[in-house]
């Protein structure tokens, strides 16, 4: 976690996933981007901050003052896969489709993906499906206006993830910032 608890008295290692909410391009509103600064300030304290990625600790060491030799990258770990076969999910159309996996937070870009599909109109080449937990604090893909062309799974099990993987035409990842 990135608050290094005030008062500690011994020594810390926090963890920061990324730089996200430092990034103007991500769209955050000043006022968050501002108490996320603020909150990165205890970290000056700790004695080592541990991210997921080069990347996350490229930008880290880019927004904060946090030195370089302090900083370390500790990668995710991937899951066994799970045995058992993959299954087809519930509403995917049996046309080729594109796919995007990921939830519908701003800095996903759905926005863009969404505009694309709908300016391609009904001869869109591929149908696009998009899998994966839904904020309702954020529009998805039908609320953008995505068009007749696409899909919105929500949230699915992991084997019905491994199906769309294996199945999909094409994985597209519109990401503003990761």
């Amino acid at each position: 976690f990135y608050l290094r608890p005030l008062g500690a008295g011994v020594p810390s290692v926090l963890t920061l996933h990324d730089a996200m909410h430092l990034a103007p391009e991500v769209g955050a509103p000043a006022r968050v981007r501002e108490l996320f600064r603020l909150a990165l300030a205890f970290t000056a304290r700790a004695e080592a901050v541990v991210t997921s990625s080069e990347f996350s600790r490229t930008e880290i060491m880019r927004r904060t003052f946090l030195p370089a030799e302090r900083l370390s990258v500790a990668p995710l770990g991937t899951p066994e896969r799970e045995a058992g076969e993959a299954s087809r999910p519930a509403g995917v159309p049996e046309a080729p489709f594109a796919l995007v996996v990921g939830g519908n937070r701003p800095h996903k870009n759905l926005r863009l993906l969404a505009r694309v599909w709908r300016e391609s109109g009904a001869g869109a080449p591929l149908v696009l499906v998009s899998a994966g937990a839904v904020d309702g604090r954020f529009p998805g893909l039908e609320e953008l206006g995505a068009g007749p062309r696409a899909v919105s799974l929500g949230g699915v099990a992991e084997a019905e993830l491994r199906w769309l993987y294996a199945h999909a035409t094409l994985l597209l990842f519109p990401t503003r910032y990761e």
